[in-house]
């Protein structure tokens, strides 16, 4: 449990005996927010008037200049920049667009990883020893800011936090070196050799993150492009120390020549599912399902996608039915790159009922919303060739946009100019399953010592128009939240309204964060909870019941009597004509009978004048009056 706690002067002055004290709980920083439980789409930010937030990423469209339009970020892998098409009312062009040196750019993912304010790209960078990142700024991006990260024939990367800390971590895919990397987020976005992490891989082409075995951890699925046992991996996440992946905890996958993966629910049964796009020796091989399940991930169940020398993937509901389809981009058949690529159509992914995309060696795929008019969704589809042609022709190619309306009716609305391009790895949405919806649950509130009245739940938030907020508290008498004896979530009505939450020794609260049509999601601040400190059965603290409390002078020092007729917890603790607590001389689990403690009262904590002593005995409440004279 972090968090910040203050006693309210009013509740603790009111009476000598009998006095309740009452307190806030109140979440406002990094340190408050990480130990907290999320996925990869949630982070702590340094951000914020106290220097902390909880905020997500939930798409893949990003608006890189704040002009509410989004924009589209293509990895060149041919030619010396990569793109940006800077969105507007009138569409994407090439003259409305920005160039970025690169040389041999492949994925890409954005987010703000300095905490600046200002979105940044990691540009996977296949010709040289190094990637990119691409520092975003008021002014834009420039090539003299950048820092480059050490990678080996790097092809897709990925953002997210892996171990909880706050900070955001880099995945890249080498398809050299038999080992991708893991680059551990610092302070103020700083990457460093020193602080990385290589976990071996065959020939690597893609990543993907997503808890799939629902323990809180999160893992991270590598398609390795061309091992020659056509193995892809699955790294479970181990969260343990400082080594949170390994080999010993890794499960392997007959895949096929997997250069694309992506992670979804397709199925509905409540577990994650993976898919992989094959780019095959024969070309005309199939791609994968391989569906989740309790026993985890296995060749025995999976679902074969016919494709065509298959490249980039996506999963997302794209006809909005509440099943969730596929994309498959198809790069070569064996003969010429003049072929479609695929939407399988969940939930039956059948071949029949599939629709054919036209393309020239398609490469990427990403669905989102990146036209601001209609309710439509958008399909962008990078083409590696223009028109026929071979791997590494060097002319330009095309990226198209698709607009697809939920009866699945295609349109070609636009289209621009790109040079073996390619897209970021990242899906939209929840990384469980790709919803709207992202879930952040704080740490436990609370010592077992004391009973609460949880009371008033408030929060500061910057929540996007058409996105929404729900906060809700819960509380039980065990560390455990999920035991089953906890009570249910109660939705808090407004800020400041009361949580509705039963009396009990724990909280927490839950956020859900609920992006909009453009998947701009709200900004958590700062989150509070009152409280005021009960004796037994919600009693407010008072002397009563079988137990005895006294407490007087000895010169200096304060001698505490107490008798138990029962073992049972123990709590003392002194309190200021303020209502702060500024001394605990007793806390632990005593035995049944009587007990006594001399406590040489510290002139450093306690001035000369009045003091509140409140003893919990096993869970009785004694209130006694101490005057300290110097």
């Amino acid at each position: 449990m972090r968090g910040t706690m203050s006693a309210c002067t009013t509740a603790a002055l009111a009476v000598v005996c009998g006095v309740a004290l009452a307190g806030t709980w109140r979440e406002s920083s990094v340190t408050d927010f990480v130990d907290g439980t999320y996925n990869a789409n949630v982070f702590a930010s340094a951000e914020g008037s106290d220097n902390g937030t909880v905020k997500t990423s939930p798409g893949v469209t990003y608006d890189l200049n704040k002009d509410s339009w989004p924009d589209i970020v293509i990895s060149n892998m041919q030619g010396p920049a990569s793109y940006i098409y800077w969105g507007s009312s009138a569409g994407y062009d090439s003259t409305n667009r920005t160039l970025l040196p690169t040389d041999g750019a492949t994925g890409n993912s954005i987010d703000d990883l300095d905490r600046d304010g200002h979105l940044d790209i990691v540009f996977s960078i296949f010709n040289g020893a190094s990637s990119v990142i691409y520092w975003g700024s008021q002014t834009g991006f420039h090539a003299n800011d950048t820092t480059r990260l050490p990678s080996n024939g790097a092809h897709g990367n990925y953002i997210c936090d892996l171990n909880h800390d706050g900070r955001l971590d880099i995945i890249i895919a080498n398809w050299f070196g038999n080992e991708s990397y893991i680059y551990w987020g610092g302070p103020h976005g700083q990457y460093l050799g020193t602080r990385r992490t290589a976990l071996p891989t065959s020939q690597a082409y893609d990543v993907a993150v997503a808890d799939l075995n629902k323990d809180g951890r999160l893992d991270i699925v590598f398609g390795n492009g061309w091992d020659p046992s056509h193995q892809s991996y699955i790294y479970w996440g181990q969260g343990t120390d400082s080594i949170y992946y390994s080999t010993a905890s890794r499960d392997e996958l007959t895949a096929g020549h997997a250069e694309g993966v992506s992670i979804g629910k397709l199925n509905n049964d409540g577990w994650l599912d993976i898919v992989f796009s094959n780019n095959g020796d024969a070309y005309a091989d199939n791609s994968y399902i391989y569906w989740g399940s309790a026993v985890g991930f296995s060749d025995s169940n999976r679902t074969a996608l016919p494709s065509l020398g298959a490249r980039g993937n996506s999963i997302v509901d794209i006809d909005r039915d509440g099943h969730s389809d596929v994309v498959i981009a198809n790069w070569f058949d064996g003969a010429t790159h003049d072929i479609p690529s695929y939407i399988y159509w969940g939930p039956d992914f059948s071949i029949t009922g599939r629709t054919e995309l036209p393309g020239h060696g398609a490469v990427g795929t990403l669905v989102g919303k990146f036209l601001k008019t209609g309710p439509d969704i958008q399909l962008l589809l990078t083409n590696g060739i223009q028109g026929p042609g071979f791997y590494g022709t060097s002319v330009n190619a095309f990226t198209y946009l698709f607009n697809i309306t939920n009866e699945r009716v295609v349109t070609l609305v636009d289209s621009v100019p790109s040079v073996y391009a390619h897209l970021s790895t990242k899906d939209n949405g929840n990384v469980h399953n790709r919803g709207c919806t992202e879930e952040y649950m704080s740490s436990v509130f609370g010592d077992g010592g004391i009973d609460y009245s949880w009371g008033a739940c408030s929060w500061s938030a910057q929540v996007p128009a058409g996105a929404a907020l729900e906060v809700a508290v819960r509380s039980g008498n065990t560390t455990e939240p999920d035991d089953g004896s906890w009570n249910d979530w109660m939705i808090v009505a407004a800020s400041g309204a009361g949580a509705g939450s039963s009396s009990a020794k724990y909280a927490q609260y839950r956020l859900r964060l609920i992006a909009n049509e453009f998947l701009e999601s709200p900004v958590v601040d700062e989150i509070s909870l009152d409280h005021t400190e009960l004796g037994v059965a919600g009693v407010p603290a008072e002397a009563v019941g079988h137990c005895s409390f006294t407490c007087r002078k000895r010169g200096r020092a304060v001698v505490m009597e107490y008798m138990l007729p029962a073992a049972g917890m123990v709590t003392v603790s002194v309190f200021n004509i303020l209502g702060q607590c500024v001394a605990t001389p007793v806390r632990g689990y005593y035995s049944a009978g009587q007990h006594a403690v001399e406590w040489n009262v510290p002139a450093s904590r306690l001035a000369s004048g009045a003091f509140i002593v409140q003893a919990y005995l096993a869970g009785e409440a004694f209130t006694r009056r101490l005057v300290v004279v110097r």
